[in-house]
């Protein structure tokens, strides 16, 4: 039996490629792991902050890495976003990113997106979204309070054969730490673990509600 699908208001790409940079700097993220690259649109976005030390994306479709190895720099250079933190690997992202991910020892922001959506965008033969096996990945890695988001979670509540159901994700989320805290709008999922944010002080007074009890001398 499908579930209730809810009504998702939809925002800009910019907007919520904008809310994943605020999530990067709130749990201080500087490693941006991203499925499905696409053109890279994304990816231009995340190295145009100059806030990332790392920007990986793997991407199968052959027209999409045929762009990217070919035009993706040439066209960034042309409006002034400098890339070369960008990497690229091509595949299928369940095999390629136990090696990505290998290559960082920092907290993540991870942006799984890596299914098929018409266009010239291709899926694996086994599979439509690797969803369960990127998060089973992302599960066994040594730090376990990276920021996921998922994009499209809307295939998750409408009993599609080829997607998991959105309890099974959740499930799968809160298996690698219980302390998640998970968000769905924009007809996107959003997973984070608040208590491990930094507390950095702005001009002498802590993050959080603050109450004149606190202050009394």
């Amino acid at each position: 039996m499908s579930k209730e699908i809810p009504e998702f208001v939809r925002v800009p790409a910019s907007t919520v490629r904008d809310e994943m940079v605020t999530y990067s700097v709130r749990y201080g993220a500087k490693n941006f792991i991203e499925t499905g690259t696409h053109y890279g649109d994304t990816c231009c976005h995340m190295a145009a902050t100059k806030y990332f030390e790392n920007i990986f994306s793997v991407e199968l479709s052959k027209t999409c890495c045929d762009f990217l190895e070919k035009d993706f720099p040439r066209l960034t250079k042309s409006i002034g976003v400098d890339v070369s933190k960008v990497r690229f690997w091509k595949g299928d992202s369940a095999n390629l990113l136990p090696e990505m991910i290998s290559l960082v020892d920092d907290r993540c922001i991870f942006w799984l997106d890596a299914h098929i959506s018409g266009g010239v965008t291709v899926c694996a033969e086994d599979y439509e979204t690797p969803i369960m096996t990127e998060l089973n990945i992302i599960s066994s890695h040594s730090i376990k309070d990276h920021v996921i988001i998922i994009d499209d979670i809307k295939g998750c509540f409408d009993s599609h054969p080829a997607w998991p159901d959105i309890d099974e994700v959740i499930a799968a989320i809160k298996s690698i730490n219980p302390d998640y805290l998970i968000t769905i709008k924009y007809g996107i999922l959003f997973a984070e673990v608040p208590n491990s944010a930094p507390k950095p002080l702005h001009n002498g007074i802590p993050n959080g509600p603050i109450t004149v009890l606190e202050h009394k001398k």
